[in-house]
């Protein structure tokens, strides 16, 4: 059986109610970790007191394996929500582009289990003129994608099929030039601002001003650090963490229900409008990258200190350079391959450094940001 065939088995199944109403746990990740899922699977059968949750994978700070717990409750809360937010009509046909491993992918299937609708999987790889044509072909009138695959329809000036309604952009910043040609290509694009943690969407939709609409059903309220806390009947149960004789559940939700993120937004009135995430994590098409990770990889192989810079890019949402002190410092092969390839290895002739020796990261960073300024392919 092919992994297409595969996976509209499982699309079939999770549109069932036998799925919903059962206490069966669901793990979730790519081919790829076919390992890590079966070990959390015997996990969850050895005596585990989680039921009925889906996990999805993401990476924790110290690269270890880390599992986003989500009740099925709570991800029926967010379909629910995302329904009466974004107006999806009962028997939408919905045209599948994300994985479903990813939470953005599965809340396509939850939202289409409650209004009755129906998933179909993109086929082959990304094209935007298969995109279309499948949309077309289907008459579908509702679907999801990332900035990169929205980046690819502007670029080749596709004009929507009139039968698609809404679609909702979620993984990454969409930039206002983007988005805005976009429109004017008739494409119905809600820009959306979500994560694992909230079971998929928290604020969707704007006016061009990157001001979103929150969904009803969150509470939020910024720290004194300016991170966003959120609580609401979609928020995750927590996290499974490996470690090294199993796994462990982790709750960060505090005893009145919130859960304190690592972004930076500002709150007015009902909408949100996202500033930067705390910490070293960066999206790269759609994905959440920890940055120190990749950092703390380089040293260990090329023995000495190196730095890593995001670059804006219209397409990929952010790209990596790398700076070293040393002049024969060589990036190893992997290194400029896969979601975390590093663009261009830049020699600065010294990391400038603090009275206690500490490397300035932000005078390395606007180092390496004046040498790609007006750099065409990352903005």
């Amino acid at each position: 059986m092919g992994k297409a065939e595969v996976t509209m088995r499982l699309i079939k199944e999770l549109l069932s109610d036998a799925f919903w109403e059962s206490d069966s746990n669901l793990v979730l990740a790519a081919d790829s970790q076919t390992d890590e899922i079966h070990s959390l699977e015997s996990w969850l059968r050895d005596g585990a007191e989680m039921k009925a949750h889906v996990f999805f994978q993401t990476s924790g700070s110290s690269g270890s394996p880390k599992w986003v717990a989500i009740s099925k409750g709570a991800l029926l809360a967010s379909a629910r929500a995302v329904i009466g937010h974004t107006n999806h009509k009962n028997s939408y046909k919905s045209l599948l582009t994300i994985p479903i491993y990813h939470v953005g992918g599965f809340g396509v299937i939850a939202r289409s289990y409650l209004s009755g609708g129906s998933v179909h999987l993109c086929q082959g790889k990304w094209r935007a003129e298969s995109f279309i044509s499948q949309i077309e072909e289907l008459q579908a009138q509702c679907a999801s994608l990332v900035p990169a695959q929205v980046v690819d329809l502007v670029s080749l000036g596709c004009t929507a099929p009139s039968c698609i309604e809404t679609i909702v952009v979620g993984g990454g910043h969409l930039n206002d030039e983007i988005y805005l040609k976009a429109i004017e290509l008739g494409w119905p694009l809600l820009r959306s601002y979500g994560m694992s943690e909230a079971s998929s969407q928290i604020a969707t939709g704007d006016s061009g001003d990157y001001w979103l609409k929150i969904l009803k059903e969150w509470d939020t309220s910024i720290d004194d650090d300016g991170r966003l806390r959120i609580k609401g009947k979609p928020l995750f149960s927590g996290y499974v963490v490996r470690e090294h004789e199993g796994y462990s559940f982790q709750s960060p939700v505090d005893s009145e229900g919130w859960f304190t993120t690592q972004d930076e937004v500002l709150l007015q009135g009902g909408r949100l409008k996202f500033l930067r995430r705390f910490g070293r994590g960066v999206k790269i098409l759609g994905e959440l990258v920890d940055l120190q990770v990749i950092e703390d990889n380089l040293c260990e192989w090329l023995s000495k200190e190196i730095i890593v810079v995001p670059i804006p890019d219209q397409r990929r949402g952010q790209v990596l350079v790398a700076v070293s002190e040393d002049s024969a410092s060589r990036l190893p092969d992997h290194a400029n391959r896969g979601l975390c390839a590093i663009k261009e290895l830049l020699v600065m002739p010294e990391f400038p450094r603090s009275p206690l020796g500490k490397i300035r990261r932000a005078d390395v960073e606007e180092w390496v940001k004046g040498r790609f300024a007006g750099d065409k392919t990352a903005e």
